[in-house]
């Protein structure tokens, strides 16, 4: 085999290893929280060595940041994939209200947004690397939503006559406030809750 093979190689299987790491480290946050997880069961979980885990993420700080950067992918492309050129605002809404209410009836372990999920456990952290993904998120989270509004607005669907990043803000608010209540009490009535208040927003009631 030749050098370059050999790195190339090399470099497939460190990526795959740290696919390997980082799939179970996203499961194991989602469903048992950032504290409660710790790197021996990551390593042990991931079938790898310590030294092996730490070479691809120095610190779990730096694997917490890694994780929530593939669930603001995973999130992104399913609102791609879902919510991207619904036909009215009415429609964006209740295609969103359905994907949470099917993530909730068929997986199990549903816990809500795992950004907010693991932001809120976190609390108020000094990590900046962590603040700064989070902020990334949000940040695609509120241009994604402007760029349906606008489309809505100019095509005539959307009598909103206020700030379109104002209002995007506001559905982000709505959304994450009515899944943390539906945490703290177990109501599904609030995803409902949900749908109502995004449509209140819209002016399209």
């Amino acid at each position: 085999m030749t050098r370059s093979k050999k790195k190339n190689t090399a470099s497939l299987e460190d990526r795959n290893v740290r696919s390997r790491i980082l799939d179970r480290a996203v499961e194991l946050f989602y469903s048992q929280g950032v504290t409660s997880t710790g790197i021996n069961q990551i390593i042990r979980e991931a079938d790898v060595a310590k030294d092996t885990l730490y070479r691809q993420f120095p610190s779990k700080g730096e694997l917490i940041q890694s994780a929530l950067e593939q669930w603001g992918r995973k999130l992104g492309a399913l609102w791609e994939r879902k919510l991207r050129r619904s036909e009215s605002p009415e429609q964006l809404v209740r295609r969103w209200i359905k994907i949470e209410k099917e993530s909730l009836r068929k997986e199990e372990g549903y816990n809500g947004c795992p950004v907010a999920s693991i932001m809120m456990e976190m609390g108020r952290i000094e990590d900046s690397g962590i603040q700064k993904t989070a902020r990334a998120i949000e940040k695609r989270w509120i241009d994604f939503l402007c760029t349906e509004f606008e489309r809505f607005r100019k095509e005539g669907s959307l009598p909103y006559s206020g700030e379109i990043k104002t209002l995007a803000w506001e559905f982000l608010v709505v959304y994450q406030g009515g899944l943390a209540m539906w945490r703290i009490s177990g109501s599904s009535a609030y995803l409902d809750r949900i749908e109502i208040l995004f449509l209140k927003l819209l002016e399209v009631q």
